[in-house]
């Protein structure tokens, strides 16, 4: 009798935890299956520039040139893959990461370089609003009259305060 009431414990016990587990790590499974953006900043002629790379969707060697822009003094070559969440806006170099979503890699970052707003997302690269199709070894040119400087899921916020204060105040 005893044993019988343990087996009746026991059996969904282990059932839950098999299930659990299975369910967990399926899921981190398809979360990183298809690997992090990769995005070389570099420097051509003292001219920034950022080359883009995600293997896994067969992207590689997108080029975008931000011309009639300078690179510091202190710039160094570097690669960041963007594997890891983290709370936005932060630097990277040639400007800031100002929206990350890493639940599902590649997942989409969006950057604002030199006043560009750049976004990376699986079905297309979108730059100042204007949508380009993912082609490989592919240049693309922006020039300083193209900007649209993004602003920070912050500063969205305060924007929207502003104007329901203002709002309120006119009542």
């Amino acid at each position: 009798m005893k044993e019988q009431k343990f087996r009746i414990f026991l059996i969904p016990l282990i059932a839950a935890l098999a299930v659990y587990f299975v369910g967990f790590y399926g899921v981190e499974h398809l979360r990183h299956r298809k690997g992090p953006w990769s995005v070389d900043f570099v420097s051509t002629n003292q001219t920034p520039v950022i080359v883009v790379n995600q293997p896994v969707l067969g992207i590689s060697g997108v080029t975008i040139i931000l011309a009639e822009e300078s690179v510091a003094s202190s710039f160094t070559n570097s690669t960041v893959t963007f594997v890891d969440p983290r709370e936005v806006p932060f630097a990277v170099p040639h400007g800031r990461v100002v929206y990350l979503d890493m639940t599902f890699l590649p997942g989409t970052v969006t950057f604002d370089l030199h006043g560009h707003a750049i976004e990376l997302i699986p079905r297309a690269l979108l730059i100042n609003g204007r949508e380009y199709p993912w082609e490989n070894n592919s240049t693309i040119l922006l020039q300083p009259d193209d900007k649209k400087n993004p602003i920070t899921p912050a500063e969205f916020m305060e924007r929207i305060k502003a104007a329901k204060e203002k709002e309120s105040l006119e009542k």
